[in-house]
């Protein structure tokens, strides 16, 4: 039993686009299995090389995580710029409409992008912080049950997500815009934004800040101009089987194993060296907030994220409630 098929999810399907920067790329559950090891915690005598999805349903608690070689990292390659890979739909009807959500997964999470504000505003990377095995992002959408018309857009940022109504998204017909942020891949809305722009999640005034950076004039990523319509329905049904051929939904595991992170360095965007005085003030704001415990935990532990069977939105066909006057 399915709430959606692969042709009405293709109506609402988003298209993303990446900063000309980015090094880290989408990819498909079993090209990145292909590119891993299913390991579990406390039993280092564990491990499936390349396991297929199967191994992943059955063992699917979170004691298993995914080790992803460093091959994997960059993610599937694009086609002329343009991202092929599938993205991953799951459905779920709420007494007044249907809440899909579009999820991206990802190999690797790259560096945390930061700006100094200091002099002159300059952008850079703060290296190895934020890094980490496996992502998993998603962009949901919630429309009404003929699957007609859209009621609301919900961009996921670092596990948080806002709605927005369609007229305060950027939209091309019903398919919403989402701006990816450079390294950390966090959907976010660019309405009333500038082509390159950034938001804060942490900010020194006038000092520092660490920052989702993002603009729409790198990769594309838009699944329903592809000719045989890249989504993959991923579900469980309310007695938690899979809905559809993609088993792994079950795992509740990380797709990433745990390491710790250090600083090491900061470049540029594109990975060169900053200048001189750039480097000075990115390494002494990093020695401040060790000293005055200031850094995110998030961006010093590097720790891949949970499979979907964890997640609320695979979980299930129905949601019980109302939801469209909290969009």
């Amino acid at each position: 039993m399915q709430v959606i098929t692969r042709e009405q999810a293709a109506r609402f399907a988003p298209i993303v686009t990446f900063h000309p920067d980015e090094k880290h790329f989408p990819c498909s559950v079993d090209w990145l299995l292909q590119r891993a090891q299913l390991r579990k915690r406390d039993d280092a005598d564990f491990h499936i090389s390349a396991p297929p999805q199967a191994a992943l349903a059955e063992f699917n608690s979170g004691d298993y995580f995914l080790d992803v070689s460093a091959e994997a990292w960059p993610g599937e390659a694009l086609d002329d710029k343009h991202v092929t890979t599938p993205m991953y739909v799951a459905a779920q009807e709420w007494d007044d409409c249907i809440e899909i959500t579009y999820v991206m997964l990802y190999a690797y999470q790259g560096g945390q992008t930061c700006v100094g504000l200091i002099g002159e505003l300059f952008h850079a990377i703060a290296n190895h912080y934020g890094k980490h095995q496996g992502d998993l992002e998603w962009v949901a959408v919630r429309v009404s049950k003929d699957y007609e018309q859209v009621h609301s857009v919900g961009y996921a940022a670092h596990g948080h997500v806002t709605y927005y109504p369609p007229q305060d998204c950027l939209m091309e017909g019903r398919h919403p815009l989402v701006r990816a942020a450079l390294s950390g891949h966090a959907s976010h809305n660019g309405k009333d934004r500038k082509p390159q722009d950034w938001v804060y999640s942490y900010q020194l005034p006038e000092v520092f800040g660490i920052t989702d950076l993002f603009a729409d004039s790198g990769a594309i990523w838009a699944p329903h101009r592809q000719p045989d319509r890249m989504l993959e329905i991923i579900g469980l049904d309310d007695a938690g089987v899979p809905v559809s051929d993609q088993v792994w939904a079950r795992f509740r595991g990380r797709l990433g194993k745990r390491e710790e992170i250090r600083f090491v360095n900061a470049t540029r965007l594109d990975g060169g060296e900053l200048r001189f005085d750039q480097t000075i003030v990115v390494h002494t704001i990093v020695a401040l907030g060790k000293v005055m415990n200031l850094i995110p935990e998030d961006l010093s532990e590097g720790v891949g994220p949970e499979g979907p069977g964890a997640r609320d939105f695979v979980q299930g066909l129905r949601r019980q409630g109302a939801v469209l006057h909290l969009a």
